[in-house]
């Protein structure tokens, strides 16, 4: 019958002084007839969970991207990279299944495309097939781990944000950020203040200063981008204020890649804003700005001349990086010529020169991998072959063995193979492409001048802090971290919302019931399992580092315990079987420690401090057969050494192979021309072989060397006696 019409006024009347439910009871309507009465409607449950899942969504990205840096875990070995990698991959994750939830509760999923979308996702699969190769599964997994979360992350925020006008808060959050990083980095070493723990100070909340200024070299770029962009005076000051510390710390971190880095984005940032203002797509507007930039510039000026110490006129340790430079390239140019060299290079390798030396040994190992690449993660189980290989890396020891190639896309071409790199550059390629869209478009659909200015402005601070990563990559491995990678895939995304809202591009949506489960249920197991798999890394850390600590002093038992303590959290950190295989020497249980060790190198196979260790336990137990065989692995691993070509010839003469020991002996003798011991055990070998001639020689030298010694003396006699 409906609602009458007194029962009608009486409802528009007393709303909002009586309740919904008041005046359905009143009027013996229902609640929804009420609503129809009054043209208004309550969103249903639904639609509340929708909107808490868009706010969770927003907010979490933002929160992530603030929080991210300053993760630090002071108790761990590796302080900063461990947590920060668990804390963006678990966020990325969450994020994720958020966002699978609000589909299931939306019953759709609009699905954003990207020109990224296709190399990102084909990287990933890319990354998962090269484990096919891989000595070290363990380690390749945790690359793959980190290339799927950070993919998703892209996702995450390309769907998230497809909707928004601005970025203006996730931009802020990032500047602000890295202007606190920057504040922690200067007081560091400004004062001295050892509370957060470093290993290359000043490290702000990365242990190693060159870490911290990957992340500021990402972030400089949005300082340029706000300062010109914001009409409010005190966020202007603010943003010049961060940029401006920012910069300094970069300075403070004498990390000459960051510089170079910096200056690149200086650079492109300057040239693409000419372009637009030569083209009438921005109108260039920073009068206001002037008092704030001439403070911070001046202020800038005076403290590069200021350290702990006080007051100096060394410009932040700029004139020594570019010496370095300098000597490098004179080294190379030389062609024969002597070059006057600092203390430092006079000493080893330049930082310069080292690098160059391990790129060329990399490039040697991609030309032998070149399609697979031997496998992701693995470039530091298989580098030690190759040390040797076209330049010395005088930096290889037993103690220090190269992780990193110290240039990611040498890395990536040696891990991924030819093919992968290719698919990162086509990745590289698509970003550049969705930034010169968004320049080549007249941006004609918006009606705000200014509007359209801030994109632009945006879309060259995209552009310069990409490239200005891509330089830095060349020159270190900021791939290999936690925090850079997500902040790439964060600019990614940004990239790509604003180029689908110019595009207009249309979403897929996926209104499969199933599917949708689906898909949430994996993000929900990927979740939990990220979540446990950090855990396991964080506890293995911890007691992997007490486990180092006990090896430095000498505690045996305990190193035991610790360690057995760090492989029961995660036995795939195989390295700590080292650690347990020296303890076992050092109590008298060397067939024990026999087991540790074979166990390691089957997951580091050319790791050279495990094998010298096996090859001794080998000889003590008299198992010469398979200590010659161990220390002929150490002799490519590291063919400068004489001592361990003398090491094999010693238990080849165990064997009775006296003819192969001579040859090793002979090498061995022949590098090591000081060293008496390696030279009387030669000489012994040529009196076994009758080789008197070369024994004499060889015992006069030792002679010379150890004066004191009996033994060439009484070898002498012996010839004499012969002949």
């Amino acid at each position: 019958m409906g609602i009458s019409k007194k029962k009608r006024q009486y409802i528009k009347k007393n709303y909002p002084k009586l309740s919904l439910e008041i005046l359905s009871a009143d009027t013996g309507a229902s609640v929804k007839e009420v609503e129809k009465v009054l043209g208004i409607k309550v969103p249903d449950q639904k639609t509340n969970y929708i909107k808490l899942f868009d706010l969770v969504l927003e907010w979490g990205v933002l929160i992530a991207v603030f929080i991210a840096p300053f993760i630090l875990m002071p108790d761990l070995r590796d302080a900063a990279n461990i947590p920060q990698n668990a804390f963006v991959q678990s966020a990325s994750l969450f994020l994720a299944l958020v966002w699978g939830l609000k589909c299931i509760a939306d019953k759709k999923l609009c699905f954003v495309h990207s020109p990224l979308i296709f190399p990102l996702s084909a990287f990933v699969i890319w990354c998962l097939v090269s484990l096919i190769v891989a000595v070290n599964l363990f380690e390749g997994f945790h690359v793959f781990f980190q290339v799927l979360s950070m993919f998703v992350f892209f996702l995450v925020v390309l769907n998230v944000y497809y909707k928004k006008k601005d970025f203006n808060r996730l931009i802020m959050a990032l500047v602000l950020s890295g202007g606190i990083i920057a504040l922690i980095g200067c007081c560091q070493y400004l004062f001295e203040f050892s509370w957060i723990p470093q290993a290359r100070p000043p490290a702000a909340t990365f242990t190693n200063r060159n870490m911290a200024s990957q992340f500021i070299v990402l972030v400089i770029p949005f300082g340029f981008y706000l300062f010109l962009k914001t009409e409010n005076n005190v966020v202007g000051w603010i943003t010049t204020l961060l940029t401006g510390l920012m910069v300094l710390y970069a300075v403070y971190t004498k990390s000459l890649a960051a510089w170079v880095s910096i200056s690149v984005e200086v650079i492109v940032f300057i040239s693409v804003l000419l372009y637009l203002v030569k083209t009438g797509k921005y109108q260039f507007k920073i009068k206001s700005r002037l008092p704030a930039l001439v403070l911070t510039f001046t202020g800038f000026l005076l403290l590069i001349n200021i350290d702990s110490g006080g007051f100096n006129f060394k410009f932040g340790g700029l004139s020594d990086q570019v010496t370095s430079v300098q000597e490098f390239v004179e080294s190379k140019s030389s062609s024969g010529v002597d070059v006057v060299r600092s203390d430092a290079a006079v000493k080893g390798q330049s930082s310069i020169e080292w690098r160059w030396s391990v790129w060329l040994n990399s490039l040697a190992m991609i030309k032998d991998n070149p399609i697979i690449g031997v496998g992701a993660g693995n470039y530091k189980i298989e580098y030690p072959l190759y040390n040797h290989k076209v330049l010395k890396d005088t930096k290889f020891n037993l103690e220090n063995q190269l992780d990193r190639a110290h240039n990611d896309y040498i890395q990536a071409a040696a891990e991924f193979g030819i093919t992968g790199f290719v698919i990162a550059l086509w990745a590289v390629v698509c970003f550049y492409y969705i930034l010169f869209c968004l320049f080549k478009g007249d941006l004609s659909d918006l009606s705000d001048l200014s509007d359209k200015n801030k994109k632009l402005l945006l879309a060259a601070a995209l552009m310069s802090a990409g490239t200005g990563m891509l330089f830095n990559a060349g020159f270190s491995f900021p791939f290999q971290r936690a925090i850079p990678p997500f902040i790439v895939m964060l600019i990614f995304a940004i990239a790509s919302v604003m180029h689908a809202q110019k595009k207009k591009t249309a979403r897929t949506s996926i209104i499969d019931t199933r599917l949708l489960y689906a898909v949430t249920f994996v993000f929900t197991l990927l979740f939990v399992y990220i979540g446990h798999y950090h855990y396991t890394m964080i506890k293995a850390d911890e007691y992997f580092g007490r486990t180092i600590s006990c090896y430095n002093n000498g505690n045996w038992p305990q190193l035991l315990n610790e360690a057995d303590k760090a492989l029961s959290y995660n036995a795939g950190r195989k390295r700590v079987l080292f650690y347990k295989g020296f303890a076992n020497y050092k109590l008298g249980r060397t067939k024990k420690s026999i087991q540790y060790y074979e166990e390691l190198i089957q997951y580091f196979p050319n790791y050279v401090n495990g094998l010298l260790n096996l090859g001794i336990a080998y000889g003590k137990v008299g198992e010469n057969a398979k200590a010659v065989e161990i220390f002929k692995k150490i002799t490519i691993l590291m063919p400068d050494k004489g001592g361990y070509y003398s090491d094999t010839g010693y238990y080849l003469t165990k064997l009775g192979k006296l003819d192969q020991a001579y040859t090793y002996l002979k090498k061995g003798a022949e590098l090591e021309k000081e060293n008496a011991i390696i030279l009387l055990n030669f000489a012994a070998t040529c009196i076994q072989m009758k080789k008197y001639a070369e024994a004499i020689k060889v015992l006069k030298k030792v002679a010379e060397l150890e004066p004191d010694w009996d033994q060439p003396g009484q070898y002498l006699k012996y010839i004499n006696e012969q002949t």
